[in-house]
């Protein structure tokens, strides 16, 4: 997803039905963090489409996205893993995951596309 987007151009971008969106905005409101999550049977919440402003990276402002995101789902349902995918070739994005107790699912590793799990 291209960044910035604003207007209609932000509301259709992100619009997915079945998708639950949260946006971070600093003090002037503008947008600085972007994720949303889904439910994924049978007990998964998978956070999706994650973006930090480039501006804003390294300030650590993707642990307040993830864990507003993983709050807002667990008042929806119980989940026994979270779960995200992250580019391979990402590694600062790696990194911050690992921090925040991710772990790489072995069973589907690729070269392009990493998926990571952690349980709440």
């Amino acid at each position: 997803m291209p960044w910035p987007l604003d207007g209609p151009e932000l509301a259709l971008a992100l619009y997915r039905e079945y998708a639950h969106p949260r946006a971070l905005v600093d003090e002037t409101g503008a947008l600085v963090a972007f994720g949303e999550y889904y439910f994924k049977p049978p007990a998964t919440v998978r956070f999706a489409r994650l973006i930090v402003a480039p501006n804003r990276r390294g300030q650590r402002l993707i642990d307040t996205l993830i864990d507003r995101l993983a709050a807002d789902a667990a008042r929806h349902r119980t989940s026994d893993t979270l779960e995200l995918a992250v580019f391979g070739d990402n590694s600062p994005a790696k990194r911050a995951y690992l921090r925040l107790g991710f772990i790489p699912r072995q069973d589907v590793l690729s070269d392009a596309i990493l998926t990571m799990q952690r349980h709440p």
